[in-house]
């Protein structure tokens, strides 16, 4: 169990499918009710062997030193469009492999539906196309600063890339996540849909 963040390191290139086993696997524990989760461990690590080679993602892993391996992590896209394009251009194949005996029920095909048609949504004017995709953290490590230092390397890489505010999308019900983003500084300014029947707020951290 990690007791401070001096016992992990940050990690942002250069990802083993040991990392990305990792991803799926914290992905799933802690965001269960996920679309994503609801696929199986294949499809994340499907998703997240993509999101890791994506020159329009930027992802910040937490890596417990002594065992090497991610306890935390942190993903960001320059254009959620981009990436779903790409992902469908370098995995379809594959993908349909692996999504299409999970979402034949009228639910999760709709869910899938919506979640590739999320970036067509119409945006008001001061929202960025720069946006947080998944965050997770294991319960062990959370009160460390790992969460806090994931986000700030983050927003350190996208500030290098020229990026000027981003996006980030919660659910109601994600209070928790709501709290830190608001404690790191970004501001609600306004709500969507993702999935039919769910309310998700709208937050955007400014970038100076």
């Amino acid at each position: 169990m990690i007791k401070q963040r001096s016992q992990c390191k940050l990690k942002t290139v250069g990802f083993s499918a040991q990392d990305i086993e990792g991803f799926a696997a914290i992905h799933q524990t802690e965001i269960p009710d996920g679309f994503l989760s609801s696929l199986g461990q294949e499809a994340l690590r499907l998703v997240y062997s993509e999101i890791a080679e994506n020159q329009n993602c930027i992802v910040v892993a937490g890596i417990q030193e002594e065992e090497a391996k991610p306890v935390g992590f942190i993903v960001g896209t320059l254009d959620c469009a981009a990436f779903y394009r790409d992902f469908l251009k370098h995995k379809g194949l594959t993908a349909l492999k692996v999504f299409l005996p999970r979402i034949l029920s009228r639910t999760r095909l709709r869910k899938a539906f919506e979640t590739l048609l999320y970036p067509t949504k119409r945006r008001g004017p001061a929202f960025s196309s720069a946006e947080i995709l998944n965050f997770a953290v294991q319960p062990a490590c959370r009160g460390t600063g790992l969460a806090q230092a994931l986000f700030l390397e983050l927003m350190r890489r996208f500030r290098a890339r020229g990026v000027k505010q981003v996006k980030i999308v919660t659910g109601e019900e994600q209070g928790r996540a709501q709290r830190f983003y608001e404690k790191m500084g970004a501001k609600r300014v306004g709500w969507t849909s993702v999935h039919k029947g769910q309310n998700d707020s709208i937050f955007l951290f400014e970038l100076r």
